[in-house]
């Protein structure tokens, strides 16, 4: 007659076999003797046990181990939370269950298995972040933690070599506050890092879809860190709001985002590769104390739509040590520090294109130490000394940038070049466009309008501007080329300058094909060996169009210079004139005006002469 194990067993122990009892989890898959009272024995094989059994204490041994351990050993290294209720149908609320979990897993020192997508809400006073984070382990599914309306946040995370991209933390409310005074461990002692979230050493931190907020600028605690191959994501705001708000991020830290040691943070608004953002917008990390992000050491930030707008310190973002940061059409406005709203330094790479960075309380854009910032299409209005400045071998390109009310537009120094082709720098108190020190500038189609002691375009010591077809008006010094400098502004205009174009020790300016207009003192003004192209170009309303000395020559051949309130042209001091089919009628003294061992060429030309042509005399000749 067939049994099953179980029915077979209890015929065996009825019928006084042995062994006595029942038989247990250990003899699962065995074969047994069994001797029945009259001696008779035979032998059984166990295939089941009866339902709801305790096989605890029974031994297993896992496949490709060694070592046989307790079923009831061997379940508790990993917690399950449908051991506890949860159902994991994506209906129920779990959180209870789950948190139960992580209570009991935290007593055995376990981890806890999320056998499911789901989510853990947290209110205030109930398990914290750091328990879960130190006991839930990636089972193939996500995890979100989500907290509650109202919930202050107290406590600092610390992730350790140890991956938790797959948990994205939310929140109910817009913003999240934090707790100063629960944020107080240095997780970095050296540089002084207090932050809420830390990954270090290779670690992940999760990833981030809630805005923190100190409740007022906090001068002593940071706000994200990650160090040693670690990085972090956050979460951009959702594609095509009507009303984009930032939903991750920091504000009002001591330091926004660190990001230190070839590690990386990471946020990217929807659509941004299409160059079309749908209205999505990425962290926020404004109202920073000292410096909104600081990257260092190789590392790389990719933030493009971010708000890092109302800093402090020096930087707002501060980008060094061959490292990277893509910060594009982002908002810095208002940046109250010493330096700059935005540093490239020593080898790094910044891109900040259409980036705004008014109202920076220094510098707009600075690179330095061989680095490189694009700043094209961006906007750097009244902002303290400079909206770009490039130096120590340094690279900008700033095409098309806007600024209004700066006192400097475009600097670049000490072996630095600057793209500014087609920017706008208006009301410039001191320079719109400044190359020193053998660096380089291209201005094309440039603008600048500046004031009485403005320079509108200025090339010095060993420097070059190409500047074509662009545009000074207003200023002191239209073109200013210094100390064996050059530049190049064919077909621009000039208007309402006192000095229209001056060069003077060993420089060059060439200015074909230009109009310069209304230069009250001097159109053009070239001393000290300097040499001035400005061949076809029309001069009116200046004292003197062209005012040449000291060993310097002009060439103004088929110029029009009429209508000067004093000379055409001025030519002293061993200087030398082309003015070959020039016209220089109207001129209140001469039309060319040549003195003290001076050569002009005057072929061709029309206006009254100062001397007697082709007679040398001990002001020079004028040839005619």
């Amino acid at each position: 007659m067939a049994y099953d194990a179980i029915t077979y067993a209890d015929k065996v122990e009825n019928n006084g076999a042995t062994p006595a009892g029942r038989f247990g989890a250990d003899d699962l898959n065995e074969i047994k003797t069994v001797t029945n009272a009259n001696g008779s024995s035979f032998d059984v094989r166990i295939d089941a046990l009866e339902t709801g059994a305790d096989v605890s204490q029974s031994t297993v041994v896992s496949a490709g181990s060694t070592e046989a351990r307790k079923l009831a050993d061997r379940f508790a290294d990993t917690v399950n939370v449908k051991d506890f209720g949860a159902v994991g149908d994506g209906v129920a609320d779990d959180t209870v269950a789950i948190q139960a979990a992580i209570a009991y897993a935290l007593t055995i020192n376990a981890t806890v298995a999320i056998t499911f997508p789901t989510t853990i809400n947290i209110y205030s006073g109930l398990v914290n972040l750091n328990d879960i984070l130190n006991t839930v382990v990636y089972s193939g599914y996500k995890l979100t933690i989500n907290l509650v309306s109202g919930v202050v946040f107290n406590e600092q995370v610390v992730v350790e070599a140890k991956d938790m991209g797959w948990v994205t933390i939310t929140s109910d409310d817009a913003t999240v506050t934090v707790d100063e005074t629960a944020i107080t461990t240095e997780v970095l002692p050296k540089d002084n890092i207090v932050p809420i979230f830390a990954g270090l050493n290779g670690a992940v931190l999760p990833t981030i879809g809630c805005l923190f907020q100190y409740t007022s600028n906090t001068t002593a605690k940071d706000g994200f860190f990650v160090s040693h191959n670690s990085s972090v994501r956050f979460l951009p705001s959702a594609y095509n709001d009507a009303v984009p708000t930032h939903l991750s991020g920091c504000r009002n830290a001591r330091r926004g985002m660190v990001v230190f040691n070839n590690s990386s943070a990471e946020c990217t608004p929807h659509g941004l590769t299409q160059d079309d953002s749908g209205n999505s917008v990425g962290v926020d990390f404004s109202g920073c104390k000292n410096r909104a992000l600081n990257i260092q050491h190789g590392s790389r930030v990719t933030f493009p739509l971010g708000d890092f707008s109302s800093s402090e310190g020096d930087n707002a973002v501060y980008v060094i040590w061959n490292s990277f940061a893509d910060i594009y059409k982002s908002t810095i406005v208002s940046h109250a520090g010493s330096n700059a709203a935005v540093v490239s330094r020593d080898g790094s790479v910044v891109c900040a294109r259409e980036t705004d960075v008014s109202n920076a309380a220094h510098r707009g854009f600075h690179a330095l130490h061989a680095s490189m910032l694009d700043a094209r299409l961006t906007v750097a209005n009244n902002c303290g000394t400079y909206a770009v400045l490039a130096s120590s071998a340094s690279t900008i390109d700033c095409k098309e940038i806007v600024s209004d009310g700066t006192p400097t537009g475009a600097h670049a120094s000490d072996g630095s070049t600057i793209e500014a082709s087609g920017a706008t720098f208006t009301n410039c108190s001191s320079r719109g466009v400044y190359a020193r020190g053998a660096s380089s500038i291209s201005a094309m189609d440039a603008v600048v309008t500046g004031g009485a002691s403005t320079t509108g375009i200025f090339s010095q010591d060993s420097s070059q501007i190409d500047a074509t077809d662009s545009s000074v008006s207003g200023c002191l010094k239209g073109y200013y080329a210094e100390n064996v400098s050059t530049i190049n502004a064919d077909g621009s205009t000039i208007a309402n300058n006192d000095y229209g174009v001056f060069a003077e020790k060993g420089s060059t300016i060439s200015i074909n094909i230009t109009n310069l207009t209304n230069c009250v003192e001097y159109g053009i003004y070239a001393t000290e060996q300097s040499t001035v192209q400005a061949k076809s170009t029309v001069i009116t309303g200046s004292k003197t169009h062209v005012f040449v000395l000291r060993g310097s020559s002009v060439n103004c051949r088929g110029a029009t210079l009429t209508g000067a309130t004093q000379s055409g042209i001025y030519c002293s001091e061993g200087s030398k004139v082309n003015a070959q089919a020039t016209d220089t009628s109207g001129a209140s003294t001469y039309g060319i005006d040549c003195q003290r061992g001076s050569f002009v060429n005057a072929g061709s030309s029309t206006g009254t002469l100062n001397l007697t042509a082709n007679t040398l005399t001990v002001d020079g000749v004028i040839f005619k």
